[in-house]
């Protein structure tokens, strides 16, 4: 959370309205309860656009580690019949998703290292319910998805790189624009703010 707040420091310094999203955890919800959450802090922000004074029509999503799962998830579901059954039509999101942004996020939470993907079951009880498939992002990709950017630490051990390099050659094979950024000799902490300037860019 400390690194969202920095990045939303960034933004806002950058002329962007930015905002961090509180959404139930593993002990309060789980899924889809989480995705409900977002959708529903999404929908409050348009709501209130004019007081807020944002345009409704250039909204991003960004997250770091489960967040960047979270972000891309939500991005790529929002349209889907499949998720809209499940978080139920009165929470779904009444804008488009301009882009998504990922840093060292969980895309591939399936090939996660054991430790962490215990973690991303326990969050969803997708597992017990039947319900894995609706957690993956890959699930949902489309060539309508808006563009992604993928940041990762080349020696992440929490979330492999390589694991973002493989979620980016799957959204080319979906005609999904992406770029997927390496920043070397760095972890699953990426707190150079100059390795943040492409990202900004993207948004830009």
């Amino acid at each position: 959370k400390s690194e969202g707040e920095k990045f939303i420091s960034l933004m806002a310094h950058g002329g962007y309205f930015a905002a961090s999203i509180d959404f139930r955890g593993t002990d309060e919800g789980g899924f889809p309860e989480t995705i409900i959450d977002i959708a529903s802090a999404i929908n409050f922000i348009i709501k209130y656009k004019d007081q807020l004074n944002i345009n409704p029509e250039l909204i991003g999503l960004v997250g770091y580690s489960s967040g960047g799962h979270l972000a891309i998830l939500s991005a790529c579901s929002y349209n889907d019949a499949r998720m809209n059954s499940l978080i139920g039509l009165t929470n779904k999101v009444n804008a488009n998703i301009k882009c998504v942004v990922s840093i060292n996020g969980a895309v591939i939470p399936k090939y996660l290292p054991r430790q962490f993907k215990e973690d991303i079951l326990k969050w969803s009880g997708a597992e017990a319910n039947g319900l894995m498939e609706f957690i993956y992002p890959s699930t949902y990709i489309d060539k309508d998805d808006p563009p992604i950017y993928l940041l990762s630490g080349k020696d992440d051990r929490v979330v492999p790189n390589r694991l973002a390099r493989q979620f980016s050659n799957l959204l080319k094979r979906h005609d999904v624009e992406n770029i997927f950024q390496t920043i070397q000799k760095t972890g699953h902490i990426i707190s150079e703010p100059s390795h943040y300037l492409d990202l900004v860019k993207f948004i830009d």
